[in-house]
């Protein structure tokens, strides 16, 4: 197949050359004449491939599959310890090979494939997979293909304006505020504060209306122009400008191309398209209402537009998440929220639209295109997006396990994966244990948020496992670890504590484990994996919300001083149900030297009966402060924050017309300055009042907020 490739493609540059006037050869002549039947042998073997009926693997599976099994027989008359040598195989054999090859699942075959080949590549060619999908330059470069001649870019600010006419045709002549041009674009996104990598760019994807003309009655037109006007504040909220529209019919040259210039223009602007959809900047517009003229065809039964969507789907950010500076994706064949907020279907496997697969009974003009072109785009498209992508925003989307298990299909291709957010959706054990093969395997991922589904303690499990399978320490870049609201409980983060044993993890500094159901159980085999070596670079741990008591603060207090997690800087033990006796412990082990790095320490709300002031000492290096009251009131509530040594502490107040009063204390100590430790709540029958301060002679004020509440605060040692 690929000799077959090769081949057209050279056709290809000879009809070029052709048109351009160059005298070919015979043999050139005759290989063009062959086009045609090469063509339909290609297709052949592309459905055949995607259909999973071909007969010959792809040479790489081939020679990895023959290794294995060679690997695996053992040598008659060889000691089991001795490297068995390699037997040569039969043709018969190696035939058979082939054929089992064949029946496996085509899509594993295909990733396998690609997996082969970037691994066969160069360090600096690997590194250089799918860049054109991430990198800003490789999409000014493509618009500006051909000195800007191949793609006419319009300008939103005067297609904003436009009213009652319809799409205007590349070729018809425009004012020249129409467009806009790379240089401008770039000089746009450059000024713009776009956190998350938008760009100025918006691609439109529609259906042509009639054969003639995509918009013959202005419908697109009117959609294009009433979602400028509504979003337009999104864009101007970060800074932008103006911003460039994609639209086929009036970027590139339409059919006849009358001139080899236009001929030559349209083929240019045509081979960046794919970035119109598929780069991570972009933010494409669907245009789904209706149906066309002709055969009465929706957005969703076309070929072509299936694929732009598809492309659409793979890298952009959620709409539905935080992390992003404008909704990326909107669909203007619906109304209001249901714009941004529709469902985001499952990342589609490279074979998505061969015979047999999810789009693979699209229909298209040209009933050739599928095969010819669509199938095998895409396929290669997808390596090229998801070997490159190094973020990938796939939270709050209510993704189910179904929709976890055909991410993990494809998280393989990501090889230069960085940050993965599958936060806020729905998974469970299921989903989590299609995905841990995929993200322990990779070797570049630094953040991982897993946090907010209903992954257990078999979810966990299955982590540790395959972590135990990765020889030399599965996620050794990993950095944050975001597993909270979730349901793993003490199992699960004994299981999390034993993974990170083997070293696993070994360079994680940030890990949420907030809102798992854990108790003193999972705190003592966490405490006692960190006092044994595990995460000695975390520097943030969050344990808020569980149902830790005194026990399992103790056990966490006597394994920080004998060494646990010695680099920790801020640790959260708020909502917990600890009290005098793992407070005291923790003091302890404090004023031991432990945790010497430490900044704050959140206890949050609790009872105690511990006497105020509280006084001991410690070698805690700055700064540190120690939060020590907080009151609450009917109507709001109020922090008190104390310092020593003549320090200052404030509290606010909010609430209706409420009033109350608090007193915060704060004790003598030998810390130095600022440490904040949150200590008690106070509850009282009126608004709040905080802040105290002390250390000889100290002072205290509250402030009260919304309506009449006041508050009012004095702090003494």
């Amino acid at each position: 197949m690929k000799k077959l490739q090769k081949v057209l493609r050279q056709i290809d540059e000879l009809k070029a050359k052709q048109e351009s006037g160059v005298q070919l050869e015979k043999t050139q002549e005759g290989k063009m004449e062959r086009e045609e039947q090469l063509r339909a042998e290609l297709a052949e073997l592309e459905s055949s491939y995607a259909a999973g009926e071909y007969t010959t693997a792809p040479p790489v599976v081939q020679q990895e599959s023959t290794r294995q099994q060679q690997q695996q027989q053992p040598v008659p008359g060889a000691n089991p310890g001795d490297a068995a040598p390699r037997p040569m195989m039969s043709k018969a054999a190696l035939k058979n090979e082939k054929r089992k090859a064949a029946r496996r699942n085509p899509t594993a075959v295909a990733i396998e494939t690609e997996l082969a080949r970037v691994k066969d590549l160069t360090e600096q060619e690997r590194a250089l997979v799918g860049k054109i999908y991430t990198d800003p330059k490789e999409l000014w470069r493509a618009l500006d293909a051909g000195g800007g001649s191949a793609t006419c870019i319009l300008r939103a600010s005067w297609f904003k304006k436009q009213r009652g006419g319809r799409m205007p045709k590349r070729g018809d002549e425009l004012p020249p505020e129409a467009t806009i041009t790379v240089a401008e674009l770039r000089d746009i996104s450059r000024r713009a504060k776009c956190k998350y990598g938008a760009l100025p760019v918006i691609a439109l994807s529609h259906f042509w209306r009639t054969m003639e003309h995509p918009d013959p009655d202005g419908e697109t037109m009117e959609l294009i122009v009433a979602a400028l006007t509504q979003r337009w504040h999104e864009f101007e909220d970060k800074g932008v400008t103006d911003l460039g529209i994609l639209v086929d019919w009036c970027a590139l040259w339409q059919a006849p191309r009358e001139t080899p210039e236009k001929e030559a223009a349209f083929e240019a602007g045509l081979e960046g398209i794919n970035l119109w959809y598929a780069h991570q900047g972009t933010t494409v517009w669907l245009v789904t209402g209706g149906a066309d003229r002709t055969n009465g065809l929706t957005y969703w039964d076309k070929g072509w537009t299936s694929f732009e969507f598809a492309l659409a789907m793979l890298i952009k950010p959620a709409n539905s998440s935080q992390i992003k500076d404008w909704p990326q994706v909107v669909d203007l064949g619906k109304e209001g929220d249901a714009q941004t907020a529709f469902a985001r279907p499952a990342l589609s496997e490279p074979l998505a639209f061969f015979s047999g697969h999810a789009y693979g009974d699209k229909t298209y003009t040209n009933g050739a295109d599928r095969d010819k072109i669509v199938a095998p785009k895409y396929r290669d498209t997808m390596f090229q997006v998801m070997g490159g992508v190094e973020t990938l925003n796939l939270n709050k989307l209510n993704w189910g396990d179904e929709e976890i298990k055909a991410l993990a299909v494809v998280l393989p291709l990501c090889g230069q994966l960085r940050e993965l957010y599958v936060g806020a959706n729905s998974f469970g054990d299921t989903g989590m244990i299609a995905l841990v093969d995929a993200i322990v395997a990779m070797a570049s991922l630094k953040v991982l948020w897993l946090n907010g589904n209903q992954i257990g303690k078999n979810g966990v499990t299955a982590l540790k496992l395959a972590c135990a399978r990765c020889a030399g320490g599965a996620m050794s870049q990993l950095r944050q670890l975001d597993i909270s609201l979730n349901q793993i409980g003490d199992d699960g983060v004994s299981a999390l504590a034993s993974a990170c044993e083997t070293g696993a993890m070994a360079q994680l500094t940030w890990l949420n484990l907030s809102g798992n159901q854990i108790g003193d159980a999972g705190t003592t085999d966490f405490a006692s994996a960190c006092a044994g070596g595990a995460l000695k670079q975390l520097t943030h741990l969050y344990l808020s919300n569980n149902q830790i008591g005194d026990a399992g603060c103790k056990t966490l207090a006597l394994k920080c001083a004998i060494g646990a997690m010695k680099k920790l800087e801020k640790l959260w033990l708020d909502q917990n149900q600890i009290g005098d006796v793992g407070v005291s412990a923790l003091a302890e082990a404090c004023a031991k030297g432990a945790m010497a790095k430490l900044k704050r320490l959140f206890l949050g709300a609790f009872s105690t009966t511990l006497p105020l002031p509280v006084t001991f000492s410690t070698t805690l290096p700055l700064p540190v402060t120690f939060v020590h009251s907080c009151h609450k009131g009917g109507g709001g509530k109020a922090h008190g924050r104390g310092k020593g040594g003549g320090g200052k502490g404030r509290g606010k107040g909010e609430g209706g017309a409420t009033t109350g009063a608090g007193r915060g204390q704060v004790f003598s100590t030998t810390l130095p300055l600022p440490v904040t430790f949150v200590h008690s709540c106070h509850k009282g029958g009126g608004g709040k009042g905080g802040g105290g301060k002390g250390g000889g002679g100290g002072k205290g004020r509250g402030k009260g907020k919304l309506g009449a509440a006041t508050g009012s605060g004095r702090g003494g040692c």
